[in-house]
């Protein structure tokens, strides 16, 4: 039983228009690889079995993969101690009392996430609407510090979109623009006509079903903001996450930290995908940008793999300095994995890949 969940592969266009919203359900969907979709039961967990009538080359060893669905807030590991699961996501609040087991340390792997976290803001109305503001801001959190202290060696400093393992990846030029610097902030608050904080309208920063380290990353933050810009923000969060999403999408959330996990390893995803303008009801921000759109646009056009690069590498630059984000970190991802599983790679230094192919998967207590 494993805790989280593997991509879905590709399915066929007939199954969708046949199904309609339905096609994803266990009777309907239709996949090409050695599983299948067996049961999905809502907010409990989905079960999948190795289908018998799959002949390509990537047959499984396991019969079952059962993925139970959790909610990030109340995660722990008793299921995982107690032999339920036998892989699990790991808190940042649970890395002390792991490190200190000499079971549980052993079963520790880190992985790369290829997911950002950032501030979002409605910048189309006051204060977000002045980029001065939006980059105090961005000048006021210290990356480095939450990193070090609260994320614990499960991030790194974010100051642009694309994590580190991106190949368009530039995060030391955008730390020109991000980077924290707090006498910057306040005389840019100063400027914007909020000197001290002192006028500026009240903000709640909006949070979505936040884990125990998410929740002491924002109380840091929050504290950060009213260092060094005066200003009070109040943490809210919703653990309906079809109302929150919904919020979200129509841009009645003013200020919000959320992450972005990329489905694929390509700049596509991680920047136009999100933060282009079109087409209308895709974007979790109201933010735009016409030379962010014709950079990503032109990509679609350009055959050559070195100017494509270039081309996502100076979208992301009008990204970060017209501040449509403040980036805050990547994240590293953290498990506990039992030393039953077998079939994957495992470097010295307790790293994995970021995907287990469960078609490559067993068990094997030898």
């Amino acid at each position: 039983m494993v805790s989280f969940a593997a991509a879905a592969p590709p399915v066929p266009r007939w199954a969708v228009e046949k199904y309609g919203r339905k096609w994803t359900e266990a009777e309907h969907i239709v996949s090409n690889s050695g599983f299948k979709l067996a049961e999905w039961v809502t907010t409990s967990h989905m079960t999948f079995v190795a289908d018998p009538f799959y002949n390509g080359p990537h047959k499984p060893y396991l019969e079952k993969v059962i993925h139970p669905f959790r909610d990030p807030a109340a995660i722990n590991i008793l299921p995982y101690e107690n032999d339920e699961v036998d892989i699990e996501g790991v808190d940042v609040t649970e890395i002390d009392r792991i490190l200190s087991d000499p079971v549980l340390s052993l079963d520790l792997v880190r992985f790369p996430s290829q997911a950002t976290w950032y501030f979002l803001f409605r910048t189309r109305q006051t204060p977000f609407n002045d980029i001065r503001v939006r980059e105090a801001f961005a000048r006021a959190i210290d990356r480095e510090a939450l990193c070090q202290t609260i994320l614990r060696g499960a991030a790194v400093p974010a100051y642009g979109m694309l994590p580190p393992e991106f190949e368009a990846y530039n995060g030391k030029r955008h730390r020109i623009a991000q980077g924290f610097n707090p006498e910057r902030a306040a005389r840019l608050m100063r400027e914007a006509g909020y000197p001290g904080g002192r006028a500026f309208p009240s903000q709640n920063l909006w949070l979505r079903s936040p884990s125990p380290t998410i929740r002491r990353l924002a109380v840091a933050m929050q504290g950060m903001l009213k260092e060094h810009l005066g200003i009070d923000v109040t943490l809210q969060s919703s653990a309906d996450e079809a109302s929150y999403m919904g919020k979200l999408y129509d841009w009645q959330i003013n200020l919000g930290f959320i992450p972005w996990r990329a489905d694929f390893q390509h700049p596509r995803n991680m920047l136009d995908t999100i933060w282009h303008s079109q087409p209308r009801g895709a974007q979790r921000q109201d933010w735009t940008n016409p030379a962010f759109d014709r950079l990503v646009e032109q990509v679609l056009g350009e055959l050559d793999p070195a100017r494509r690069l270039q081309l996502y590498q100076q979208a992301e630059e009008v990204l970060t300095t017209d501040y449509g984000g403040v980036f805050v970190f990547h994240q590293i991802g953290l498990a506990l994995r039992k030393p039953w599983i077998k079939g994957y790679l495992r470097n010295p230094d307790g790293t994995v890949g970021l995907q287990l192919d469960f078609t490559k998967i067993y068990i094997s207590r030898k």
